[in-house]
């Protein structure tokens, strides 16, 4: 995986192993839909009722997607939502847990409702393109390729920027954005990160 969400993971510290009297802690990104603050997204009740079946006591706290992250690689929690291709990178794959995956992602480039779909990265060139914060790594290809993207704190602004005109694309991942797909153009076939 990676980001957000992509094969979804529960990626493990291994110092969870040995914490069987504390409470496990779960940094938890914000992931359109996915997850939020009242601790209700679907991956969160996926979590709370494997936690249940399994007696496993946790603690989440919620944050914005790539300070979830951060604090995650730097040892505060220990364990976090996704990106579990580049938790394995960095930490080694014998050093972490994963969960079964919660999901697929895609990510797709979006454009205005009613305006020609892209189905090429090289399309993107000469346009103004945007995304969300936390979503860098996954853009580096595109950046070594010269595409600029602008980036925004969430999905929805992202969103208003292209209904406005402010943006000619926006770089984003279904299902997070499920609820705005009647907002968008893209071309299903055309995903530009799979995990």
């Amino acid at each position: 995986m990676y980001k957000k969400y992509l094969f979804m993971f529960l990626v493990v510290g291994l110092s969870m192993l040995s914490a069987v009297a504390k409470p496990v802690s779960i940094s938890t990104p914000y992931y359109t839909d996915l997850t939020n603050e009242q601790l209700t997204g679907p991956y969160q009740i996926i979590l709370r009722e494997a936690a249940r079946r399994s007696g496993l006591r946790y603690a989440e706290s919620f944050y914005p997607e790539k300070r979830a992250l951060r604090l995650f690689m730097i040892g505060m929690y220990d364990c976090t939502y996704g990106y579990s291709d580049e938790m394995k990178r960095r930490f080694g794959e014998d050093n972490i847990l994963l969960s079964f995956p919660f999901g697929l992602i895609k990510e797709y480039m979006f454009t205005k409702k009613g305006t020609q779909a892209l189905t090429s990265i090289e399309q993107l060139r000469g346009k103004s393109v945007g995304a969300t914060l936390g979503t860098e790594r996954w853009h580096k290809h595109l950046t070594d390729l010269g595409i600029q993207v602008r980036y925004v704190v969430k999905d929805i602004n992202s969103i208003r920027m292209l209904e406005d005109g402010r943006i000619d694309v926006f770089l984003g991942f279904l299902p997070d954005l499920t609820k705005y797909i009647d907002r968008l153009s893209y071309s299903p076939q055309h995903p530009i990160v799979v995990a």
